[in-house]
């Protein structure tokens, strides 16, 4: 018979994020091996996103996820006490708050406030830290999944608004590009600075809102003083974007603003965009 070579398998998503985070680090370190500032980030508290099957705390931490999850408050509260328990007395592995911690920036997106209340209340989680892989904290998972009480649990901890995820962008501009204008409003209370801020694809907060057609968050970005007109070479036009992506509206709200005609990378101009 023939052998059959068993290939591993690989998680898609955590090498994609991988390759990304290593071309961004490649990026700066050539940019500042050409003399260009860069600005590297603060370090804070890392909590690594891998779950180490097999192991007994691995497969505890998976229980503990699942359970945050699934919403059972009662058996959550026996579990985290236990994992108390068995910490205080075992040495080695990653410490019980990471691994609370990193529970608690997975679980975000599906579990049910309740359940993060309570591992908030344990005092183990460090709202503070950010994922290893894709660099977000929780202010970003809450503006992606939309948990308005996850970020005001983080504006009220002062979690970093200006931070930037392996992608380069800040939690500002997730909550532009989901259109999520509560949430918009808040960020830009705390650091009004990252408005203007572009992302590895050179958006602003303003560009995702115009291709995702948020007009709410568009008037309310142009109400802050977002940067309408680009200013430099490599910046995308906000109104050519907004030409070949949105509405007449949008088109109407950007000119009412001031947004100068004018030629995009391609040499193309809003009326080409519109015509095209």
């Amino acid at each position: 018979s023939r052998a059959v070579e068993v290939q591993p398998f690989f998680n898609a998503t955590v090498i994609s994020e991988l390759s990304d985070q290593a071309t961004t680090s490649l990026q700066e370190l050539g940019a500042w091996s050409d003399g260009i500032q860069v600005n590297f980030q603060t370090p804070g508290h890392v909590v690594t996103s891998q779950h180490f099957m097999g192991t007994d705390e691995g497969d505890a931490d998976t229980l503990l996820l699942d359970t945050v999850i699934t919403g059972n408050l009662e058996t959550l509260r026996e579990l985290l006490t236990k994992m108390q328990s068995a910490s205080s007395s075992t040495d080695g592995g990653s410490s019980l708050p990471d691994r609370v911690t990193r529970t608690f920036l997975t679980a975000i997106h599906d579990a049910p406030e309740e359940s993060l209340r309570v591992l908030l209340d344990t005092g183990l989680v460090d709202l503070q830290s950010y994922d290893d892989i894709n660099e977000r904290n929780c202010l970003h998972q809450a503006t992606i999944y939309g948990k308005q009480y996850v970020l005001e649990w983080g504006l009220k901890a002062g979690v970093s608004v200006d931070r930037t995820d392996v992608y380069g962008r800040v939690p500002l501009h997730y909550a532009s590009l989901h259109g999520r204008l509560d949430m918009l409003e808040a960020l830009l209370n705390v650091n009004s600075s990252t408005i203007n801020l572009i992302d590895h694809d050179n958006f602003t907060p303003l560009i995702h809102s115009i291709i995702h057609g948020h007009i709410d968050c568009i008037r309310r970005l142009l109400a802050r003083s977002a940067r309408i007109d680009p200013v430099s070479d490599s910046d995308h036009v906000p109104l050519n974007l907004a030409c070949e992506h949105s509405s007449e509206a949008v088109v109407e709200l950007l000119l009412r603003h001031g947004a100068k005609i004018l030629p995009d990378a391609e040499g193309l101009y809003p009326q080409h965009l519109v015509a095209r």
